[in-house]
């Protein structure tokens, strides 16, 4: 910044400020003989610079619960209060540690992975024998029981030759067994639908 209007001889008070740094102050005397005077001050970061790393390349880095970025970030944070450090992914536990920033300096935080969560998915169809599709991928026949199910939405189909192909959503929950049973509908053709993969 340069002042070019005349300034009154006597003492003269600088204050500079500028977010997440300390403000510098100083003053000087003006003695009237025209001189010119340059004042520099110096501000000294209230941040440092963090990198936030997570096991899981696809787990969402949350920071004071704002969300920044996935699989990694830096950035930089105020060193005046700690930070909470959160890695989230649905169907998953999250993950989450409390940490401190010093001023001028870099630091790197390395997060486990969020845990998976399961549930179990009972599928049962009338008639029986009945393929079940989870999520576009054949896993078995009706009456039919799968473990270690993500605790998430998931799409199950039914095919049968003879009979409609049947679709339905469900939602499973952690340690839950979620039981699905189905009434399927004969095709009046005597065969199944043509199955389209489910994307």
């Amino acid at each position: 910044l340069r002042l070019s209007e005349r300034m009154m001889k006597g003492t003269v008070s600088i204050r500079v400020q500028k977010d997440m740094y300390y403000p510098s102050e100083m003053e000087f005397d003006i003695s009237g003989d025209m001189k010119r005077y340059t004042a520099t001050l110096t501000l000294s970061p209230q941040f440092g610079t963090v990198t936030c790393l997570c096991k899981d390349r696809d787990a969402e880095i949350w920071i004071d619960n704002r969300m920044v970025g996935t699989g990694t970030w830096t950035g930089v944070l105020s060193s005046h209060s700690s930070h909470f450090l959160e890695v989230r992914k649905k169907g998953h536990l999250s993950q989450s540690i409390n940490f401190e920033v010093v001023e001028g300096e870099s630091i790197t935080k390395v997060i486990d992975a969020p845990e998976p969560l399961y549930g179990t998915i009972e599928v049962t169809s009338v008639p029986s024998g009945a393929t079940v599709r989870l999520d576009g991928e054949i896993v078995g026949v009706t009456p039919f029981i799968l473990n270690n199910v993500l605790a998430v939405e998931h799409h199950i189909e039914l095919s049968k030759e003879g009979y409609e192909h049947f679709s339905s959503t469900v939602t499973v929950n952690h340690n839950q067994k979620l039981s699905q049973s189905y009434t399927m509908t004969k095709n009046d053709e005597g065969t199944s639908e043509i199955y389209k993969e489910y994307s």
